[in-house]
């Protein structure tokens, strides 16, 4: 019998030229290794600090640790809900607005905290309405980088508009920059978040075709309040 037929049968499926298998793999391996490996990075930052604290417990040390995760990970999750529960109760929204007095009385705290509710206040509403992606110099002219418009009116830096800009990083996009770019400067993209997003994590891998842009036509009335 041929070798060849030999293998077939052991093999049900066909085989690839080495090269050609291992870039296939390794296709299919890289996506999945990465992408569990920052999850796992993410939950073992914030559930596991969670879970040392409850080592204070005696009944709770003992415990394996991919329970104690498991465990940290319910008891986080029930006291988020029960926290926005909490906060919609008299008592709730009396105390907090105790707390936002007792941190904007204080000067450093007072500029992480009200920063922080802003930024969640933006992010908790749909990206889509929020963010724009745009294609801006960097870190000048003829190179280009992908970045999201992080507001719709331009401010009054002088006489000339410029755009709030936001440039995230590869492969993480959670890490980037923040520039106040020209207005005449940005283009739009004809795309959406997602798909810009998904250029920055692939380092460009996944662009492809003609990228459409165009310059705003007629610019938003600046923020005059924003004027420094």
């Amino acid at each position: 019998m041929d070798p060849r037929e030999r293998v077939r049968q052991v093999f049900p499926f066909p085989l690839l030229p080495f090269r050609q298998g291992m870039v296939r793999g390794l296709a299919v391996i890289i996506p999945i290794a990465v992408t569990v490996g920052v999850l796992w990075l993410l939950f073992d930052a914030v559930i596991g600090r969670f879970a040392r604290l409850l080592d204070v417990f005696p009944l709770i040390r003992h415990l394996p640790y991919p329970v104690l995760l498991l465990l940290s990970l319910a008891l986080l999750v029930g006291l988020v809900y029960f926290t926005g529960v909490w906060a919609t109760s008299y008592v709730g929204r009396r105390t907090l607005a105790w707390v936002n007095r007792v941190f904007l009385r204080i000067p450093l705290a007072r500029a992480i905290y009200r920063a922080s509710q802003e930024a969640f206040s933006v992010l908790s509403h749909d990206t889509r309405q929020r963010f724009r992606p745009v294609l801006v110099p960097f870190p000048q002219e003829p190179l280009w980088a992908v970045g999201l418009l992080a507001q719709n009116k331009p401010v009054l830096i002088g006489d000339r508009p410029y755009y709030y800009v936001y440039l995230p990083t590869t492969p993480s996009p959670a890490t980037g920059w923040s520039f106040l770019v020209p207005a005449e400067k940005v283009r739009f993209l004809n795309v959406s978040v997602e798909e810009a997003l998904r250029w920055v994590v692939s380092g460009g891998l996944l662009l492809q075709g003609t990228l459409e842009w165009h310059e705003l036509e007629k610019l938003s009335a600046p923020d005059s309040a924003s004027q420094p």
